[in-house]
């Protein structure tokens, strides 16, 4: 997460209203030379737009640990964008510019929280360079924007956010001409309709832009990850096929808690999906992909092994970066064991090395960092469950069920005992309905045909 220091906010606050200021000095028309608007309305003007844009960087500098750095810097430049398109709003109607892609960005890349802010900062910006129309335009298509991308899935939800947004648009025209006795049936309505168009189809080109900028997942790029034939889940289930089944089920954990507490199902999802990649290296090591059998731990050192157990996060992060995974996602792969003890081949080199120096626990965790967002601790959790629970599979009624629970809850607990959720926001309320989720998802795993069940013929 990015924190900015305070010297920095404040010498950009300055530079940025410097900027605007400059910026629109000038009346620019449809013919000739631009027009200096006057020092009295200038002076007003930066006066104005200081305090605006002091206010925006306060907040964002207050929340700045929400967003990663490059986040912090995407927003910034949506900033100085919004600045630039007021330019034109002294050639064009202001309904026409497609102000609607800085909230609608914010929001499929940040969140939506902070997507009406930018919404509050660009009718500051525009309501005092454009006056009320500028102001109407912002708002109206603004809050269309995110309303609309709320269940973003695929590009076409962003051309029906688009026919949302021109609709708005031609509405906050018509109250617009209204009020300033503008001719209401005119080039402009027509032109208004249009912009919410135009924004729409500016904004599904930017996507792929936009993830390699915040290096975050839209929800567009992360359904297409779920494709089964994405090279790396393909590879998963061909080359890894009980590392492929372990990942489907901690997606499913995933998934479903994610749901429980309000996080974000889908990135937790695709995150279980993808956590394990680094297991395609050298899977033979791995239990769940084991077969009669043969385990070639039996045959190395516990030092050995333990390599080979933590070589897999780095041949992750490796492949993953090949893959074109943005950093959002390969955080499931860095901290979907946290800094956990390997505590098998820790028990077993302590055995091995009782007459000798002993064996430092540090040397057999894992090198973190601790999941620091919902999503990640749940992928942390939700990996443990499902290998500890796994053998639980079976047809034992009621007492299988008490199990189920049990193994949940006593795993969650050593994860909270082992601070492997202290830099996560979960609270207790949170683990409590995760607890629950992953039970009711393990029993539907679990679930099987009663003994006297009619066979098929």
């Amino acid at each position: 997460m990015y924190k900015p220091a305070r010297r920095t906010s404040v010498a950009f606050t300055a530079a940025f209203a410097a900027l605007t200021v400059a910026l629109t000095a000038f009346d620019v028309r449809y013919d000739g030379w631009p027009i200096f608007i006057g020092w009295s309305v200038l002076a007003t003007q930066g006066l104005g737009l200081t305090i605006i844009t002091g206010l925006a960087v306060f907040y964002l500098r207050e929340t700045s640990q929400r967003f990663t750095r490059q986040q912090f810097r995407f927003l910034i430049g949506l900033g100085v964008l919004i600045t630039f398109l007021s330019q034109g709003g002294d050639m064009i109607t202001p309904f026409f510019l497609p102000i609607a892609i800085i909230p609608l960005l914010t929001a499929v890349f940040i969140d939506e929280e902070t997507a009406l802010i930018m919404i509050l900062f660009a009718t500051g910006v525009w309501g005092l360079t454009l006056g009320l129309g500028g102001a109407i335009a912002v708002i109206g298509s603004g809050i269309a924007s995110v309303v609309g991308i709320r269940k973003l899935r695929r590009n076409t939800d962003i051309l029906k956010t688009g026919g949302l947004i021109a609709a708005v648009n031609a509405i906050g025209f018509l109250a617009f001409a209204t009020i300033s006795s503008v001719a209401l049936f005119s080039f402009d309505l027509f032109l208004a309709v249009v912009g919410g168009v135009i924004a729409a189809l500016i904004a599904m080109g930017s996507i792929s832009a936009c993830e390699y900028l915040t290096q975050q997942t839209s929800p567009i790029g992360l359904t297409e990850l779920l494709n089964p034939e994405h090279p790396l889940l393909s590879r998963l289930r061909t080359e890894t096929s009980g590392t492929y089944h372990h990942s489907k089920n901690v997606a499913s954990l995933a998934e479903s808690a994610a749901r429980a507490i309000g996080a974000n199902p889908l990135l937790a999802g695709v995150g279980g999906y993808y956590h394990d990649i680094g297991k395609l290296s050298q899977p033979q090591f791995f239990a769940e992909n084991q077969r009669n059998g043969a385990n070639p731990h039996d045959d190395i050192s516990s030092e050995e092994s333990k390599d080979v157990l933590l070589s897999h996060v780095k041949a992750g992060i490796k492949l993953a970066r090949q893959g074109g995974l943005k950093d959002d996602l390969i955080q499931f792969i860095i901290t979907h064991h946290g800094t956990s003890l390997i505590r098998y081949f820790y028990s077993k080199a302590m055995q091995e090395n009782k007459a000798e120096k002993p064996v430092g626990e540090a040397e057999y965790r894992y090198s973190g960092p601790r999941p620091h967002t919902k999503e990640t601790a749940i992928v942390l959790l939700a990996d443990s469950v499902e290998a500890a629970t796994h053998v639980l599979n079976g047809n034992n009624g009621n007492d299988n069920d008490s199990k189920i629970t049990a193994c949940v809850e006593k795993i969650i607990a050593e994860k909270i005992a082992d601070k492997q959720l202290d830099e996560s926001p979960l609270s207790l309320s949170d683990i409590a309905q995760i607890k629950e989720a992953f039970i009711a998802t393990i029993h539907a795993m679990f679930h099987n045909r009663p003994d006297n069940y009619p066979q098929e013929l």
